[in-house]
């Protein structure tokens, strides 16, 4: 009867966290893709033994592909668009949460040592509001 009750009690742990995955947006981090990584990483932790890599919570790639799509930056969102698509032809099968974050922060990373990492500079409200008036 523990056992049972420690069993749901992980299970009802393990399910709110993927929750909070789920309804966490990249928007929610102003855009910022490597805060949206390093708040997703420390989520999949709390559900994630490092000890046994295995292929459990891979429903979470979708919406972390489809989040990390919606960056700002172009060589980033254009390189996470490839790793949508050829995840969604079958061709990343061994792909897990942890990994996919793991070589997000690394592009991340390399994307800024090389210069590429520029987000769009926004369009300026104060001159479109002048032309309306």
């Amino acid at each position: 009867m523990i056992c049972y009750n420690i069993h749901r009690s992980n299970v009802a742990f393990t399910e709110s966290i993927k929750t909070i995955i789920f309804d966490t947006a990249l928007l929610q981090f102003d855009g910022d893709a490597k805060k949206y990584v390093e708040h997703i990483h420390n989520k999949l932790c709390l559900i994630t033994h490092s000890a046994t890599p295995t292929m459990s919570h891979n429903d979470l790639l979708p919406h972390i592909l489809t989040q990390l799509c919606s960056s700002t930056v172009p060589a980033f969102q254009q390189e996470m668009q490839k790793w949508h698509i050829n995840y969604l032809e079958g061709q990343l099968s061994t792909l897990t949460p942890t990994k996919l974050l793991t070589q997000a922060d690394t592009k991340i990373q390399s994307l800024q040592h090389a210069g590429l990492w520029q987000e769009p500079k926004p369009t300026p409200i104060m001159t479109l509001q002048s032309q309306l008036d």
